[in-house]
């Protein structure tokens, strides 16, 4: 499992360098806001479409074959770019293109990865796992955008997207290591010639109908939705109340540690399994911190607390991820990882679009007072919502068995 988590961790830091080589260059060529709108939509757009159809590849096909695959195209495609940004070919429907595909990809890697963990760890080891995954995440996220920074100012955009080409050749070769044993199949159904589209149906049935994965779906949709925005706020925060736009590079490392710590914490505290009470005690943590984050103009405090918030950012990050793999069916296991990837994926652009507007017309900071009201109200809401539809199947079970019994 260690050249798992390194695997993804190398594919990380080079994503991150990538991306930040991919605004650059947008603003270069176009000086456009509407060209990093239509950049941030071909990285999200692809990852929601292609979520369902992704689950059911993943399901029926080898997940080994599917990574590999994944890391091989995603680093020819790199390359080339690189070439063509070299030479001073690139073209903006160059990076549209290339972004979609890399995206492609990723909807398919993502889930891929969550059946791995899901399938080769044991149960009682996952919480551990998905810690040292989200540790190592966080630990990407410090390294990888101040590696994107040096690789243009010492050379040029075209070496972020060979870095990011060579990251994920090393997760390759770690993935190619990896033994027959630990990844086979993530089922051991076979492809059949059901009708698609009718599995596709059946497979969103049972997510709907099943209490603890809509639970999760709808928490970590409406948690995203509100919570993405953070990365749109916090550097107008920086500029607009403490007067130094530079001071994000100091909040974001904070904002990292707090993670990285927050990852390692949650391999050592006790986590409940019941989703409604995961929901209530995330929403209350996460929501007490945004709204003492409204009332903070002193830089110190607000490092400290959205330090506080990281932390609990990541402690509920990890409990997610065990709780969906520990209450996922196993033959429909892709499908629900890269279903519920695709529609909290698509959360986060569509909050920070609608924070985008609104923060125009209110008081920055009471922003984040906002955002803690609309976690509190979106739990109690999806609570009540919750329990109605378990009122609704149970009395439906008891209809069934008093027609039975007549």
């Amino acid at each position: 499992m260690v050249k798992l988590v390194l695997s993804l961790f190398f594919s990380r830091i080079g994503t991150l360098s990538g991306y930040i080589g991919t605004i650059f260059l947008t603003t270069k060529l176009t000086d456009s806001s509407l060209s990093l709108s239509i950049i941030i939509l071909c990285q999200s757009l692809p990852i929601f479409i292609v979520g369902s159809l992704g689950g059911w590849i993943i399901d029926r096909y080898s997940i080994k074959k599917i990574l590999i695959i994944s890391d091989v195209l995603r680093a020819m495609i790199l390359i080339v770019l690189f070439f063509l940004t070299k030479y001073n070919l690139i073209k903006m429907w160059h990076l549209y293109t290339v972004t979609i595909f890399i995206s492609v990809l990723t909807a398919l890697y993502k889930p891929s990865i969550e059946s791995i963990i899901t399938s080769i760890v044991e149960v009682d080891k996952r919480r551990a796992i998905n810690a040292f995954n989200e540790l190592f995440y966080y630990i990407a996220g410090v390294l990888g955008p101040p590696i994107g920074s040096i690789l243009i100012v010492k050379f040029d955009y075209s070496y972020n997207f060979m870095f990011d080409g060579v990251s994920y050749i090393v997760a390759l070769i770690l993935m190619l290591s990896l033994t027959k044993k630990l990844i086979l199949k993530s089922t051991n159904i076979k492809p059949s010639k059901t009708n698609v589209v009718k599995l596709l149906k059946n497979n969103y049935t049972y997510i709907i109908n099943d209490r603890v994965n809509l639970v999760l779906l709808v928490f970590m949709t409406y948690m995203t939705f509100i919570l993405r925005p953070m990365s749109l706020i916090i550097p107008i925060v920086c500029e607009e109340i403490f007067n130094d736009a530079k001071l994000f590079g100091y909040i974001l490392s904070f904002f990292s540690a707090g993670g990285i710590l927050g990852a390692i914490s949650s391999k050592y505290i006790r986590e409940s399994s019941k989703p409604t009470n995961y929901i209530i005690v995330y929403s209350i943590l996460i929501s007490f911190n945004l709204a003492i984050l409204s009332f903070l103009t002193q830089i110190q405090q607000f490092t400290l607390i959205l330090f506080i918030y990281a932390f609990s950012k990541a402690l509920m990050d990890v409990h997610y991820k065990t709780l969906l793999q520990n209450h996922s069916k196993e033959e429909i296991r892709g499908f629900i990882f890269s279903v519920s990837n695709s529609i909290i994926n698509a959360a986060g652009p569509l909050g920070i679009l609608v924070t985008g507007i609104v923060i125009k017309h209110i008081y920055l900071l009471n922003i984040f007072k906002y955002m803690g009201i609309l976690i509190v109200f979106f739990m109690l809401l999806s609570i009540i919502i919750l329990n109605l539809h378990l009122i609704n199947k149970s009395q439906a079970n008891i209809d069934i068995l008093t027609s039975n019994k007549e």
